[in-house]
């Protein structure tokens, strides 16, 4: 059997949708738990300290979700760079995940800018989950379309610009991590 399929349940599967798959379930699950966590401090009944001390607490979190993201986006994108999938994509399907691509890379980015007038810095974190998938999208478009052209290189331009965004991804998460954490210190003395 060939690395880039699996059988599951009797369907073939690529690892193409597997890997994805797996990334997509740790960013839902991390933006459910922001947004959760988030109406909970809204709705709580506690001094505006301890609202401010609660949220830098799951920015914290939340900055360690989006370096798990990133993680798992890298590691899908380490396998393809040294493993290489052939998937073809007809035309159709290639330009329908670019335009998607672009809406999402978009939206996010409106999104982002739209939060920052709220000044809620756990707000622009979820807004932040946002943006990292949309360039995730960007890399799944790039795939597609050099898969479309029949290029030689897809698979390891694609999976070196994953292995790049996947990290800087990750170094944003970590980076807002120590940022909060810090601040949270100086919240609680």
């Amino acid at each position: 059997m060939a690395l880039s399929k699996l059988i599951i349940g009797g369907l073939y599967m690529s690892l193409w949708m597997v890997g994805f798959g797996i990334y997509y379930l740790v960013l839902v699950f991390s933006k459910t738990w922001l947004y959760y966590r988030y109406t909970l401090i809204r709705v709580g009944k506690t001094t505006t300290s301890e609202k401010r001390l609660g949220v830098y607490h799951e920015i914290v979190i939340g900055g360690l979700l989006l370096s798990l993201v990133g993680l798992s986006f890298a590691g899908f994108s380490g396998l393809m760079l040294f493993h290489g999938y052939q998937e073809r994509f007809s035309n159709n399907l290639t330009y329908m995940i670019a335009f998607m691509g672009f809406i999402k890379t978009g939206t996010s980015a409106t999104s982002l800018v739209r939060a920052r007038k709220l000044h809620n810095p756990l707000i622009q974190l979820i807004k932040a989950f946002n943006v990292a998938n949309a360039a995730v999208a960007i890399v799944l478009t790039q795939f597609a379309i050099l898969s479309m052209e029949h290029s030689p290189v897809a698979n390891f331009s694609t999976g070196l610009f994953g292995l790049v965004i996947g990290g800087l991804i990750a170094i944003g998460g970590l980076w807002i991590t120590f940022k909060y954490e810090r601040r949270a210190v100086k919240v609680t003395h």
